[in-house]
């Protein structure tokens, strides 16, 4: 199913920092896999999603733990909006 419409969340969480435009100083290798700005063409049926913005520090957060985002709710809901979202864009384009 070549034209499969398909969204991508990156690792963001784990690894901290601001979100950047590319190409993503700052990043791990995976999120600039997952972002697509590792040299690769990306498909137009395909479109990732930034995570880091949607990080709860430790002092928002029910738990300081540094993985699975704090146990924030808030922040898994922002992270399935955003994919959501882009779902959404990619079957009304």
């Amino acid at each position: 199913m070549p034209e499969l419409p398909f969204v991508i969340a990156t690792t963001g969480m784990g690894y901290g920092g601001d979100p950047s435009p590319p190409p993503n100083d700052g990043y791990h290798a995976v999120e600039k896999a997952q972002l697509w700005v590792a040299g690769v063409e990306k498909p137009e049926n395909v479109l990732s999603d930034d995570t880091r913005k949607y990080f709860e520090p430790p002092e928002t957060s029910p738990r300081n733990q540094g993985f699975h985002w704090n146990g924030s709710a808030r922040s898994y809901f922002r992270v399935g909006k955003g994919l959501g979202d882009n779902m959404v864009e990619l079957l009304t384009k």
